[in-house]
């Protein structure tokens, strides 16, 4: 039977070192996985010997019961590493560490699969004026009050992506942060677009967790978008590298992340929006020394047609069409 060296030879550098580090953390400790990243979650779980169960039980949807969060025990070592055999993937779970034990983690956890964001409809008099009287009952910060004049909308958290969470964690204040933690003393979780391995132990000063639901600002919401935004156009100068070494070796880091922001926004001034566009739009870029951008046809084509789908679409068909010319 192999030992411990054995199966840790089996596993990525990476991943063998953060399993050492989920290890040393504070016991009791639990996985939350992203039940959208598997195929059916449950009967995985049930045939790897492993226990766990919906953070959506009993929700009037079956889809988001199996695809939302699922709380499941890692107490051993074994018990982690048949975790990440299911799919050997360490992105599409966060570990909570919680001495309060599983029922007060599950009904925490519970609590903040939604949050209130600000909505884009602004709000009737009445709401506002009871918004303005929030901010005055809030002086102390521990969350942002509802911004008078504006609705807010309750929508689905996903803490259980490591990606999600690690994109929210800067912007939190220390209410939200406690908010956030509930019961829990640590969490550990590795998101590759954002450092890769994580940790976040509970401050000793922490503030006592508000009331409520987790809320988020208008200007919190803005900051996320740019968070997010960074750490894509750092996937694609990673793209570009890989793909393009003839013209990347001429660039350094920060001359390449600046080519990269310009294409950005370029791009999305034509209509590209989704990460992949946008880096084959900075890859035609780059070979094109920017020439592809001030060519008739491009903008022509991208805002027009419509027959093709969206910009975005448009950018996949290039690419598929210069695959088949080479």
């Amino acid at each position: 039977m192999p030992g411990q060296a054995d199966r840790d030879a089996s596993l990525p550098t990476e991943i063998a070192a953060f399993f050492d580090q989920i290890t040393a953390m504070p016991r009791p400790v639990w996985a939350v996985v992203d039940g959208a990243r598997y195929g059916d979650l449950s009967l995985q779980l049930e045939q790897a010997g492993l226990s766990g169960r919906s953070l959506f039980l009993e929700h009037a949807d079956e889809q988001v019961e199996r695809m939302g969060g699922w709380l499941v025990p890692v107490q051993q070592r074994e018990d982690l590493e048949s975790l990440y055999g299911l799919a050997r993937e360490i992105d599409s779970m966060v570990f909570w560490s919680c001495a309060a034990g599983e029922e007060a983690l599950y009904r925490h956890l519970r609590s903040i699969n939604m949050v209130m964001i600000p909505d884009d409809e602004p709000a009737p008099e009445s709401e506002a004026a009871a918004g303005a009287a929030d901010e005055a009952d809030s002086a102390d910060g521990a969350q942002p009050p509802a911004s008078p004049g504006l609705r807010e909308q309750s929508v689905m958290f996903r803490h259980y992506d490591p990606s999600v969470l690690a994109s929210f964690l800067p912007l939190l204040n220390a209410g939200q942060f406690a908010r956030l933690l509930g019961p829990a003393t640590y969490l550990m979780m590795f998101a590759p677009d954002y450092g890769g391995a994580r940790s976040v132990p509970r401050p000793d000063n922490l503030p006592i967790s508000p009331r409520g639901p987790l809320r988020f600002s208008e200007q919190q919401m803005q900051e996320l978008e740019q968070v997010r935004v960074d750490a894509s156009q750092v996937k694609i100068v990673q793209f570009l590298r890989r793909n393009d070494s003839q013209h990347t070796a001429k660039m350094n880091d920060h001359e390449l992340m600046r080519f990269v922001a310009n294409a950005d926004i370029k791009g999305r001034a034509l209509g590209l929006r989704s990460e992949r566009a946008l880096g084959y739009w900075a890859w035609l870029l780059l070979g094109s020394n920017g020439a592809f951008a001030e060519q008739p046809f491009t903008r022509e084509y991208l805002q027009g047609y419509p027959e093709d789908g969206s910009p975005d679409d448009k950018i996949y068909k290039l690419m598929d069409n210069l695959a088949q010319a080479n």
